[in-house]
């Protein structure tokens, strides 16, 4: 291991032929990293969010640290994935969260791609997880399966036959936003008594999805995929930053549309 400066975290190992960009964008954390093509971790930063620095700090951010990673990558880099911690128009490539100001409709894809000058493919951070995990991690081998993550929101990523359901609105899978509760606690989404509005999940975090509760979304999850493989505890991907996981998206990235 060698660091390069304060957040920059350079991991020494065989580059491959070409590399890709991956960029994941959460509540609490951002990392970006350089991955090989199949998925080996090179190099990654990483940071603290600061959600009062809104988008435009944020995207400052990635365009520093996008840089520095670039700059001093020995092999070319071929395209970015993008994992964005909220609902995201897959369609149209932009985000369209209703969490943080400032997100709403915003060409995210479009913006990496001019700012990096790669090819560059954006998805919500459970869609880019349960991809990961197919192709790297615990999935591996299943023929359906559901990836569940739990960390400043909760969401889920479900794959059958090896692709991604994304239902009406790009919207399914979207556990922290099942109601649970009759009390009508307001959400940030709109809607009233949402998983993620549950005081023990914001005073306890993760740890309050262990047991009972930990069970009864893996039920919901295979129910959801009806009734197929186990979610699991993850492999490799879950343990590793997400970024990882964003890198999967890279291969299949094209050139973004300018919005409209």
């Amino acid at each position: 291991f060698s660091t390069l400066k304060a957040g920059h975290l350079f991991v020494c190992v065989e580059s491959a032929v070409s590399n890709v960009l991956a960029v994941d964008i959460g509540g609490t954390r951002f990392r970006l990293g350089l991955f090989s093509e199949q998925g080996q971790q090179l190099v990654v930063s990483e940071g603290d969010t600061d959600a009062s620095g809104g988008r435009e700090w944020m995207l400052e951010r990635v365009r520093e640290r996008a840089q520095v990673l670039l700059a001093n990558s020995q092999e070319a880099v071929k395209a970015c994935g993008v994992s964005f911690g909220g609902p995201v128009n897959y369609s149209l490539q932009q985000v369209t969260s209703l969490h943080a100001a400032g997100w709403s409709d915003f060409p995210l894809a479009w913006w990496v791609q001019e700012t990096v000058s790669l090819p560059c493919w954006l998805d919500n951070d459970a869609n880019a997880g349960a991809l990961g995990e197919y192709h790297h991690g615990a999935g591996r081998g299943a023929t359906s399966m559901a990836y569940i993550t739990i960390s400043t929101g909760i969401g889920s990523g479900l794959s059958c036959d090896g692709k991604l359901l994304r239902g009406k609105d790009c919207m399914a899978g979207e556990l922290g936003h099942v109601p649970i509760s009759d009390t009508g606690v307001p959400c940030p989404c709109g809607g009233k008594g949402c998983l993620e509005t549950n005081k023990d999940l914001e005073s306890q975090g993760a740890t309050a999805c262990i047991g009972p509760a930990g069970e009864k979304l893996v039920r919901f999850a295979n129910i959801m995929i009806g009734g197929a493989n186990s979610p699991g505890r993850g492999g490799a991907g879950t343990r590793q930053p997400l970024c990882r996981t964003a890198a999967t998206l890279a291969p299949r990235a094209g050139v973004t549309p300018a919005p409209a």
